[in-house]
C-alpha cells in the first residue's frame, strides 16, 4: 500500500510537523529575501532567482525522504547478508534455529534487534512457515525470503546435510549479488562525481551571467 508523506517521514524515525516546520520557514526566508531584493534593490531577476531557488529546494527536500528510505532498506539488506555468517557458525556449532537468532542479537542494529525480537515472539505463538515469511517481509530482495524459507525447513527437518547445502547454497547466491551490488553503486557514485566539474562549470556561468545583468542594471538605473 502506497504511504503518504506523514507516513513515510515517520517509517524513518523522523518527526512530521519538525519537518514540515523545516520546511516552510525554510522556503519563508527565500521568498522574503526575493520580496526584500525586490522592494529595496529593486532587483526583479534577484527576486525571481530567488523564487526558483525556493522551488528548487522544495523538490529535493521532499524527494530526499525517498533516498533516505532506500539507502535504509539497502543498508538492512547488507546488514542481513552480515549476520547469516555469524548464523552459519552457530548453525555448525549444533545451536538450533531458535538459539542462533537469539545469538544473533548483540551484534545487530537497533532496528534488527527489534526485527528478531519480534520475529522470535512470533515463532513462540506460531510454529508455522508464517513467521519466517514475515520477517522476510521486512527486506526488498527476494531472495532473502528463500533463505528464510530454507531456515525453516532446518526447522522441520532438522540441520541435515541437505537442508544445510541449500542454505550454503542461497547464502553463497546472495553474498554474491550483494557485492555485485556494492560495486555497482561504488561505479555510479564514480560516475556522478564525474559529472561534478561540468555541473561546477554550469554554475559559474550562470553566476557570470547574473552579475553581468546586475551590472548593466544598475548601468542603465544609473542613465
Amino acid at each position: 500500500m502506497k504511504r503518504n508523506l506523514k507516513q513515510l517521514i515517520e517509517s524513518l524515525g523522523l518527526n512530521f510537523k519538525v519537518e514540515i516546520i523545516k520546511f516552510i520557514l525554510i522556503n519563508l526566508i527565500i521568498i522574503a529575501c526575493g520580496v526584500l531584493s525586490l522592494l529595496f534593490l529593486k532587483q526583479i531577476l534577484l527576486c525571481v532567482l530567488l523564487i526558483f531557488g525556493a522551488i528548487i529546494f522544495s523538490f529535493f527536500f521532499l524527494t530526499r525522504y525517498r533516498d533516505i528510505e532506500r539507502k535504509n532498506i539497502e543498508e538492512h539488506n547488507n546488514e542481513f547478508v552480515s549476520l547469516l555468517s555469524y548464523f552459519e557458525i552457530f548453525i555448525s556449532n549444533k545451536k538450533n534455529v531458535y538459539n542462533s537468532f537469539q545469538l544473533l542479537i548483540p551484534y545487530c542494529s537497533i532496528w534488527m534487534k527489534e526485527k528478531i525480537e519480534i520475529f522470535l515472539k512470533e515463532i513462540d505463538d506460531d510454529k508455522t512457515v508464517q513467521p519466517f515469511i514475515n520477517f522476510s517481509n521486512n527486506f526488498s530482495h527476494r531472495v532473502i525470503q528463500s533463505v528464510m524459507l530454507s531456515i525453516f525447513q532446518m526447522v522441520e527437518t532438522g540441520e541435515n546435510s541437505e537442508s544445510m547445502d541449500q542454505f550454503n547454497y542461497l547464502f553463497i547466491t546472495m553474498s554474491t549479488n550483494q557485492q555485485l551490488n556494492m560495486i555497482k553503486a561504488k561505479e555510479n557514485k564514480l560516475d556522478s562525481l564525474n559529472s561534478l566539474p561540468l555541473i561546477g562549470a554550469g554554475a559559474i556561468t550562470i553566476i557570470l551571467i547574473f552579475s553581468i545583468l546586475v551590472i548593466v542594471g544598475g548601468m542603465i538605473n544609473g542613465i
